[in-house]
């Protein structure tokens, strides 16, 4: 979340003790926790209660059956496209085919 490297940090350390007594530095630590942890919490909850109101999970809900009608319409396109492909090689094969001769009527070999 924050981009606090180790010098960073030790400054933190060395003001803190400076500006409090090292008596008070554990409590004051446990206090700062506590308003951050309170901060965290109350902004999760704004957040969900802002994602509730604007519907954010039917919103995603609808838009991902929207992909998946999207995906379904290019395949349907993609089969009706093979099947014309499909019907046109039936139809030039059987054009391009020699006329068979009815065997049924021919005598039998002896």
């Amino acid at each position: 979340m924050f981009d606090i490297g180790l010098t960073e940090l030790l400054l933190l350390g060395v003001v803190a003790l400076l500006v409090i007594r090292p008596e008070q530095l554990p409590g004051v630590a446990r206090a700062l926790a506590r308003f951050i942890g309170r901060a965290r919490r109350g902004f999760n909850a704004i957040w969900h209660e802002v994602e509730q109101e604007l519907g954010v999970e039917e919103v995603r809900r609808e838009l991902r059956n929207e992909a998946i009608m999207q995906d379904m319409d290019g395949a349907e396109l993609e089969m009706r496209k093979l099947r014309t492909e499909l019907r046109a090689e039936l139809r030039s094969g059987e054009s391009q085919e020699p006329e068979k001769e009815d065997i049924t009527a021919a005598e039998p070999p002896r």
